[in-house]
């Protein structure tokens, strides 16, 4: 049996291969860590998945920033523009 048709069982508990693939997966996949990093990939799985400290999304804030600017340079531009067409042209 090979990992695909392992993910394809609907059954519960997983059939011995599956489970002996998935063994072996997770030894690969421990020998390839670099020593002496266990504590940052844990400490980075839980920034990953733990919920925020903050109350509000950033990215809104951002979204909301750029409005704010982009609004304001089209002030500009026209205060600009309204100024230029009222000076005389030579």
């Amino acid at each position: 049996m090979n990992r695909s048709e392992c993910e394809e069982q609907d059954s519960d508990p997983r059939p011995p291969e599956c489970n002996q693939l998935a063994a072996d997966r997770q030894a690969t996949l421990r020998e390839q860590r670099i020593p002496g990093t266990h504590h940052i990939d844990h400490e980075f799985t839980q920034y990953l998945y733990e919920t925020p400290p903050v109350t509000y999304p950033v990215p809104t804030d951002i979204t909301n920033l750029v409005e704010t600017l982009h609004n304001a340079q089209h002030g500009v531009e026209r205060a600009l523009n309204a100024r230029n067409s009222r000076t005389p042209n030579p």
